[in-house]
């Protein structure tokens, strides 16, 4: 799933929100619809994106459980965690509808990239970026090398 799909699949689950309040505040949908969304912006967006870290933040909102406290106090801060989990996942959709999506990288002729490196002498520096540059499967030419070896 790319961002442009997890933007879709946001959307969605937004839809839902309204189904989600007339239920009772300790229904075990909510649970399961939370933590799939996180799973999806953790996926696509990294643990460390402030979309995962923002919703992940929201809707906690709770009073603590007393013996004589009213089942209205806990509903209604259902109902404000989903308006919280609401705004968060507005945003997130807001950014990316706003900013667009970053364009991925094309190779345009299909072929692997290449480098080209003008250096002079065997380095450390030298061999070190040979070995980077043959890690990522780009191709290099070293001008001083290939010229010395043509005149040999």
């Amino acid at each position: 799933m790319d961002k442009k799909e997890a933007i879709e699949y946001l959307k969605e689950r937004l839809g839902e929100i309204p189904t989600l309040a007339k239920l009772n505040y300790n229904n075990s949908e909510y649970p399961l619809w939370r933590h799939q969304i996180e799973d999806v912006l953790e996926a696509v967006f990294g643990h460390e994106s402030n979309e995962y870290r923002k919703f992940t933040k929201s809707g906690h909102r709770a009073h603590m459980r007393g013996l004589l406290m009213s089942e209205i106090i806990h509903q209604d801060d259902y109902i404000e965690n989903l308006r919280s989990i609401e705004i968060e996942i507005l945003s997130i959709i807001k950014k990316y509808e706003t900013l667009g999506f970053e364009a991925e990288p094309v190779n345009i002729a299909g072929l692997p990239p290449k480098a080209f490196i003008a250096h002079e002498g065997e380095t450390q520096a030298l061999s070190s970026l040979k070995k980077f540059l043959e890690a990522l499967g780009i191709n290099y030419f070293i001008a001083e090398s290939e010229q010395a070896a043509g005149r040999v």
